[in-house]
């Protein structure tokens, strides 16, 4: 939500608020992502979170991977409002079999990485796609 105040050289001076989700949403998804995590065994020696998620049918891929102009397309269509990582939902068109794609920033820490792809693994749980209303916007409390 935006708060506008106009200033004495005729310019407008916008601060955003930052956008916050409510708590229950907050607790929601760190359910799934523990529910998710101690269903696959994520305790045991050497857990690889990058397998897992190849497991369940979804592409992983660093943006370095994408000419850049390719990249700067499909952050245009992502579903999420930031610009580290991203997830792509399409049918495959030889197919017609749904394909699900995790893009991420690999020039971040291993740890930040580990984030970004978690975050986007959400939006394909929580079944947040380009064509639905359940993305980001819908969760967020702008009061």
């Amino acid at each position: 939500m935006e708060n506008c105040t106009e200033q004495t050289d005729k310019t407008t001076d916008c601060t955003t608020k930052p956008p916050t989700l409510p708590s229950w949403k907050v607790s929601q998804i760190i359910l799934t992502v523990v529910n998710l995590l101690s269903e696959e065994g994520y305790f045991r020696e050497g857990f690889d979170y990058m397998e897992m998620i190849r497991k369940k049918g979804i592409v992983l891929k660093e943006y370095s991977a994408f000419k850049s102009e390719n990249l700067l397309e499909l952050q245009k269509v992502s579903i999420g409002l930031w610009n580290e990582g991203l997830c792509l939902i399409f049918p495959d068109p030889q197919t017609g079999a749904t394909c699900r794609m995790i893009a991420y920033n690999d020039n971040k820490s291993a740890a930040e990485v580990m984030q970004i792809i978690f975050h986007e693994l959400a939006h394909i749980m929580l079944r947040h796609t380009q064509q639905s209303n359940l993305g980001e916007y819908d969760d967020l409390d702008t009061s």
